[in-house]
């Protein structure tokens, strides 16, 4: 299951990837308006673990996540505080949450695992309009 994918949105950008966040990271739904309409290309620190390439949220709340062997999984995304949720591919009812740190602006991004104390990272990336 692509459930570790979801730790790398919980910190999407955390630390700031490439470039320092200027600011607050973003919450509820602000963090909803800055992610909605955006693509999300990462760099995954460990392919191993299942975790999505390429992200789209569209505004309707559809999310494609594009996995490094071509699967394409469309399912729904949300916004819970700080968290990107994806819903689950059995459970569609259930969703998957992982915090995400972004500022206003800014394109690039760090994903954490924020479920281990260590808070490790898993992808770095950059947003950009579908």
């Amino acid at each position: 299951m692509r459930i570790k994918f979801l730790s790398v949105l919980s910190c999407l950008a955390m630390a700031g990837c490439m470039t320092p966040m200027v600011g607050d990271p973003l919450t509820g739904a602000a963090l909803e308006a800055r992610l909605s309409g955006q693509n999300l290309a990462l760099t995954v620190t460990d392919p191993s673990i299942g975790t999505p390439v390429n992200i789209r949220l569209y505004p309707d709340y559809r999310v494609d996540l594009t996995y490094a062997d071509g699967e394409i999984q469309t399912t729904q995304w949300r916004v819970d505080g700080q968290g990107l949720c994806f819903a689950g591919r059995v459970e569609t009812n259930r969703f998957y949450c992982r915090n995400i740190v972004i500022g206003r602006e800014g394109s690039h991004f760090t994903v954490y695992d924020t479920r281990s104390s260590a808070s490790d990272r898993l992808a770095s990336g950059v947003l950009s309009p579908i």
